[in-house]
């Protein structure tokens, strides 16, 4: 993992998860796109991005319900797995007064995870609990092709 900052701040077009991909993979910032650029959905449309080279995700999301570390039950590993934690930015909220969304990476192992690396400047991190986590996996076709 290599940690990178975002480039774009402003909504719609924030690159925070563009950030967490390219911290995760290791990556420049200018190898992975801007998901938020004209998407209705960036996570979905980094998703697709990511299978596309040879990724496949697992999303647990708590849809209005309280974080709760039983939740992993379904989702533990032995291994040590940095992942993309999504939920409200701790910064103020859009211009239009509705909730502001931040994607940070998070370092998973066993039940639970901690948050690890904020890609905006000013390491705010999340406000209060997470609403979804995204591990990325290599397939293994393409772990045993790389």
């Amino acid at each position: 993992m290599t940690p990178v900052k975002q480039t774009v701040f402003r909504f719609p077009n924030g690159d925070c998860f563009r950030a967490c991909v390219a911290t995760i993979l290791d990556l420049p910032i200018e190898d992975v796109p801007n998901f938020a650029d004209a998407a209705a959905n960036p996570v979905r449309r980094g998703i697709e991005w990511l299978r596309e080279r040879g990724y496949t995700c697992l999303r647990i999301d708590w849809e209005g319900e309280p974080y709760r570390k039983q939740q992993y039950i379904r989702a533990y590993s032995e291994q040590t797995l940095y992942c993309i934690v999504g939920g409200e930015s701790a910064r103020s909220p859009r211009e239009d007064g509705k909730k502001l969304y931040h994607a940070v990476v998070g370092y998973a192992n066993g039940w639970g995870f901690e948050l690890v690396h904020d890609p905006h400047p000013d390491n705010t991190f999340l406000k209060g609990d997470p609403d979804f986590v995204l591990w990325l996996f290599k397939t293994r076709d393409a772990a045993s092709t790389h």
